[in-house]
């Protein structure tokens, strides 16, 4: 039971939202072979006074920037998380 949190600038349309959530779904079914319908996950939007983010390490950022946040236990061999990631 992997948990996501994904943060993001507020304004994105719901199929973005839906698209970011298809994809991370997909990529834990096929990396961690996580059960049909294992999803716990939430986006939380953001709007620009309260979300922030820099150009370190020489790369550059924009307002479309998407964190994600995945909690993943001790049941996941190391293979597996590196796979995800």
């Amino acid at each position: 039971m992997p948990l996501l949190h994904i943060s993001l600038r507020a304004g994105k349309p719901e199929a973005y939202r839906q698209a970011i959530f298809d994809g991370l779904y997909r990529a834990m079914r096929e990396a961690l072979n996580v059960p049909e319908d294992d999803q716990f996950m939430t986006i939380t939007e953001h709007d620009v006074a309260n979300f922030r983010y820099g150009n370190a390490y020489g790369v550059a950022r924009s307002a479309d920037v998407v964190y994600i946040q995945i909690t993943v236990f001790n049941t996941r061999t190391v293979e597996q998380k590196k796979a995800l990631f």
